[in-house]
């Protein structure tokens, strides 16, 4: 039977699982997300209102301003203030940390935004460089207060993303592992969207747990669980006792095991006295035989013919062509 580890599906291949829980605990939700798009709404809005008015002669005519001035002006007290206004309250009906902290920065940067506008419209013949100067300093008691809060729930919230992937992951890799309970590493991280190095580090956290009762194989890239192992030790000899001659590598494929596990299994099944034939391990191939054809002090070799002494019972190497003979 042609039969092979299990790999993931196109579909599970997506590098972007990650991306999708950031973006998740990111984006607002409900009220506030309500909140954040009545905000974008009213910068567009508000800025149009400020291009209108700025470019409102009669206006103009009577502040003396300029149109940069007064755009400056407009754009500040229609645009970017009530906006900074409405991202705050946003930021305040968010539950979630790291939205919040999301939330908070974007409005700290609209403060300092508007703070930079009115520097400007009140100085605007002193150059870009004072009006942000003057802008920050008229801003800095707001921007502080929110950015010290950007901060705060930013940083809580990404401790807790980290942790909160890290759930996630398990939660994956233990579905993964239950569906199926042998898997290439490369595979499993494919279906994991981590690093293969990343899904060993996975695996093993979770055993040194308690979580999860399996085995890593990094040579092999292989994983398995406990439950599949133990499975393939149990199906081993009925395997060869039913195929007769069978290779170590159609062996494994049977039990969805590597080869390198194989002997291994074959040692435990002549330990249990379950498995009885010869192995050569040259030419990777297994031979069942009846228990009985193989009795007595003496037999002949199964595979060159040659004398063979049994002494007690389990594994003896053929002195001739060193195949390895079990009872």
């Amino acid at each position: 039977m042609d039969r092979t580890y299990p790999s993931a599906s196109p579909l599970a291949r997506c590098p972007l699982p990650a991306a999708r829980s950031v973006l998740r605990r990111v984006i607002p939700r409900g009220a506030s997300l309500v909140t954040s798009l009545l905000a974008v709404a009213t910068l567009l809005l508000g800025f149009l209102i400020a291009v209108a008015m700025a470019s409102d002669d009669a206006m103009a005519d009577s502040t003396g301003g300029g149109f940069w001035m007064q755009l400056a002006a407009a754009a500040g007290m229609c645009a970017f203030m009530p906006a900074a206004g409405m991202l705050f309250f946003a930021g305040l009906v968010e539950s979630r940390p790291l939205a919040r902290g999301s939330i908070w920065t974007l409005c700290a940067l609209t403060v300092a935004t508007g703070g930079v506008l009115f520097g400007f419209a009140m100085e605007p013949e002193s150059g870009l460089g004072t009006a942000i100067f003057g802008g920050v300093v008229c801003g800095l008691g707001p921007m502080s207060m929110i950015g010290a809060l950007a901060v705060y729930y930013g940083l809580r919230g990404w401790r807790e993303l980290s942790s909160g992937q890290d759930r996630e992951a398990q939660t994956a890799a233990t579905a993964a592992l239950r569906e199926r309970g042998a898997w290439t590493v490369d595979a499993l991280s494919d279906q994991l969207g981590l690093s293969r190095e990343g899904t060993v580090q996975l695996i093993r956290s979770m055993v040194r747990a308690g979580t999860l009762q399996a085995e890593i194989d990094e040579g092999a890239g292989f994983i398995a669980t406990a439950s599949h192992m133990a499975r393939a030790a149990r199906q081993l000899p009925g395997v060869v006792s039913a195929r007769g001659r069978i290779s170590v590598d159609e062996l494994a494929a049977e039990l969805e095991v590597p080869p390198a596990k194989v002997k291994g299994l074959i040692y435990e099944a002549i330990g249990a006295r379950t498995l009885h034939g010869y192995v050569n391990w040259k030419q990777g191939v297994l031979y069942s035989q009846d228990a009985q054809k193989i009795s007595g002090s003496q037999i002949n070799c199964p595979s060159c013919a040659g004398q063979v002494e049994l002494v007690g019972r389990g594994v003896t190497q053929c002195p001739y062509c060193s195949v390895e003979i079990f009872l």
